[in-house]
């Protein structure tokens, strides 16, 4: 991706100190997949994602078929995610809070 130390993925892993191993690699791979989709569609740095673009990236997994479960353990990841960037100073505004799957 081409501005991972503006994604602050290292730090953000390095925090999550309070989860299992399996939740770490699930969170880097939720929040991963976003960033690449995300800066595909032209948002390439964290302060140009807004709630807009969240909940499109939600109805993006559901058009893949993803199942339920596995959109809202990714709206889980990016919700920690946002929070913490909101946290750390990296973002004036969490985007991300009350994210959930969609309904249906």
């Amino acid at each position: 991706m081409a501005g991972d130390d503006q994604w602050r993925f290292d730090a953000f892993v390095a925090s999550l100190t309070d989860v299992g191993e399996a939740t770490v690699v699930a969170y880097r791979r939720d929040v991963t997949d976003f960033v690449g989709w995300s800066e595909r569609g032209g948002a390439g740095q964290p302060q140009a994602v807004d709630r807009a673009l969240l909940r499109r990236y939600m109805a993006y997994l559901t058009t893949r078929r993803y199942a339920r479960r596995t959109i809202a353990r990714k709206a889980a990841s990016l919700r920690r995610y946002f929070g913490w960037l909101r946290r750390v100073g990296a973002v004036d505004l969490n985007p991300a809070v009350r994210l959930a799957a969609p309904s249906g």
